[in-house]
């Protein structure tokens, strides 16, 4: 099933879809939304970006399938690209569309957390992650508070997180 496949069914309001990938089960959309917000599944949000969609970002989540089959022993029916579970909730549209909003934008100025969104999300978006004594520096810092060979020691040291974060 291919991931326009994937949205317009998750885009359905009579079931929750999981998807399954691997040892994964991905949500998207109503479905991802009612998995969050009425069983209370605590799932990392992250932005995908598909090439098949012309780079458009999607919020997507996904937990490990035994997990999810504990989680829901009852009312989880297997189907054939995953799981479904019946929706027992009205799905109010302009509740849907502000919380996916609001958690789009959020994950667009943060870093996903996932460790492999650094392939899905544009490069200017991966963080630099700081020590305490790098944080620390860059907080005291002035013009000529430090030696050049100090200033250029730190330098280099972050151009090399640059490097080493975008392999």
């Amino acid at each position: 099933m291919n991931i326009e496949q994937k949205l317009k069914l998750s885009q359905q309001t009579d079931y929750i879809y999981f998807f399954r990938e691997g040892i994964f089960a991905q949500l998207y959309g109503v479905s991802l939304y009612l998995a969050v917000t009425r069983l209370n599944l605590d799932l990392n949000l992250c932005l995908y970006k598909y090439k098949s969609l012309s780079n458009q970002k999607i919020l997507r989540a996904g937990l490990p399938t035994k997990k999810l089959e504990s989680l829901l022993p009852n009312g989880l029916a297997n189907c054939q690209f995953g799981y479904s579970y019946k929706n027992l909730w009205h799905v109010d549209r302009n509740s849907y569309n502000r919380w996916y909003k609001k958690n789009t934008s959020e994950l667009l100025s943060i870093n996903c957390k996932n460790k492999h969104s650094k392939d899905f999300l544009s490069k200017e978006l991966i963080p630099l992650w700081l020590t305490e004594e790098e944080r620390q520096f860059l907080l005291d810092w002035q013009k000529d508070k430090y030696r050049q060979a100090t200033e250029q020691y730190f330098i280099e040291t972050l151009q090399r997180k640059i490097v080493s974060s975008y392999a």
